[in-house]
């Protein structure tokens, strides 16, 4: 698990480092058919990947309730991304990936959980 826990942080320091660093890439990439130069919301975005990929290497060497935590950091992303999704249809791509990030962080988030629970017994668990 802790391998996995890596991987999710790596991805969203990667997409984070992409929404803080250059919002205007992810603009045109995601919404070129949408007006405006607005990037705090992405920025804000990428702030709070970073924030999950510090959580997602707090829970890969602790106890199971730390992968609680993480599971439901990222099912947090599920109504915000389903929002996006909806809201962004007909300028671009990006509600494809807005759907796309909502199945995959609540896919993520259901596996966090049952990893979470099923470990009862966590030798790393001080309880």
């Amino acid at each position: 698990m802790p391998r996995a826990l890596y991987a999710l942080a790596l991805l969203d320091l990667l997409g984070g480092a992409l929404l803080l660093g250059w919002p205007g890439a992810w603009q045109e990439l995601a919404h070129p058919l949408a007006m405006g130069t607005v990037f705090y919301p992405v920025q804000r975005h990428g702030a709070m990947w970073f924030g999950r990929a510090g959580l997602a290497l707090w829970a890969a060497r602790g106890p199971a309730r730390r992968r609680a935590a993480l599971a439901g950091a990222w099912a947090l992303e599920v109504p915000g991304a389903a929002l996006l999704a909806w809201r962004t249809v007909g300028t671009g791509p990006g509600p494809w990936f807005y759907a796309g990030l909502a199945a995959f962080a609540g896919a993520v988030a259901v596996w966090l959980w049952r990893g979470a629970s099923s470990n009862a017994i966590d030798p790393g668990d001080p309880r």
